[in-house]
């Protein structure tokens, strides 16, 4: 009984150090209310840091966000909303902003200063990006007057396929199905017959190999330098996604960006790796199909993320060793 209760008390003091671990942590975050907005309509960009009750917020640069074109902040929330639970600090604040050109935009990192006993260390936020979109013309009331008095022209009438028209159809397949078959089982059982053939030994590269080599070779091709961005996401997201199905063995390279990161929530990848993962996809995402322009410093970034990725992931297999 007596061991019972020291286990009990052990493992109730290792949570608590857990816990009082996990809140200590300094995190600072920047969202939006929504990644598409219309032009010239408002959005809320809402920045927020958390961080033990002994530090302070002692700056918080927003002087990044006037250097972005055609985005313009209208109103900043004059203070902090402030939140202290336990040993642990919540600041908010609001940034009410517009877009008056359409495409696709990036919000960047805005750097907080934190002070700690006269240290002052600095964090920021991941940049984001926000969609602008047209606003469509609502059709003139002469327009829906042509609309209405033109009808749509009547499809032609088709008849319907009855049974007996596929009747022909399906036996014939029938007899394909029947005759290859018997040609398999044919030709299975002649194998059987005959003596196992020495297998040949076949050298898997390893997935890392694999990725490290491609990445070498897209680097080598320049091919954002030369104006082919949207390539040069698709190869370099391509890496990415045969690597993760060669080293964790999921479906990434005909899953979704979304599909993708549901099936690393298993896999035991830190938060950081799993937010660098969905910045690379997100962004691969939006040069193949919204047409977005990312700065070229985002190429070298995301392209140092893959080596960084294979080199932190790689599996090596463990050699095996020999008696005395």
């Amino acid at each position: 009984m007596k061991k019972l209760i020291r286990l009990l008390v052990g493992i109730l003091i290792c949570w608590t150090a857990g816990m009082t671990s996990v809140a200590a942590q300094v995190r600072v975050t920047a969202t939006l209310d929504s990644t598409r907005m219309l032009i010239g309509d408002q959005m809320n960009l809402t920045l927020e840091a958390s961080y033990p009750t002994g530090e302070s917020i002692s700056n918080v640069d927003l002087t990044v966000l006037e250097g972005v074109e055609n985005i313009e902040v209208i109103t900043t929330q004059s203070g902090w909303d402030t939140v202290t639970v336990a040993s642990q600090t919540t600041v908010r604040r609001n940034i009410v902003f517009t877009v008056f050109e359409s495409g696709s935009f990036f919000i960047p990192s805005i750097p907080f200063s934190i002070q700690k006993n006269g240290t002052t260390n600095t964090m920021a936020t991941r940049e984001l990006i926000i969609n602008v979109d047209d606003v469509v013309p609502e059709p003139t009331q002469e327009a829906a007057v042509d609309t209405v008095a033109l009808a749509p022209i009547k499809p032609i009438y088709v008849e319907p396929m009855t049974f007996e028209d596929v009747a022909p159809l399906l036996l014939v397949f029938l007899l394909i199905g029947l005759v290859g078959g018997l040609i398999y089982f044919l030709y299975r059982r002649a194998q059987n017959k005959k003596l196992p053939p020495k297998k040949k030994q076949i050298v898997i590269e390893p997935a890392h190999v694999i990725a490290q080599r491609k990445l070498q070779e897209l680097k080598a091709k320049q091919l954002w330098q030369n104006g082919a961005v949207k390539e040069y996401q698709s190869q370099l997201t391509f890496i990415v996604r045969e690597y993760l199905e060669n080293r964790y063995g999921i479906a990434a390279l005909e899953s979704t960006t979304y599909e993708i990161l549901g099936d690393l929530k298993p896999i035991r990848l830190s938060d950081e790796w799993k937010g660098k993962l969905r910045e690379m996809l997100e962004l691969a995402d939006l040069v193949k199909f919204a047409k977005a322009s990312p700065p070229e410093s985002a190429h070298e970034k995301l392209m140092g993320y893959a080596n960084d990725f294979v080199e932190k992931t790689k599996l090596i297999p463990e050699q095996p060793t020999t008696g005395a």
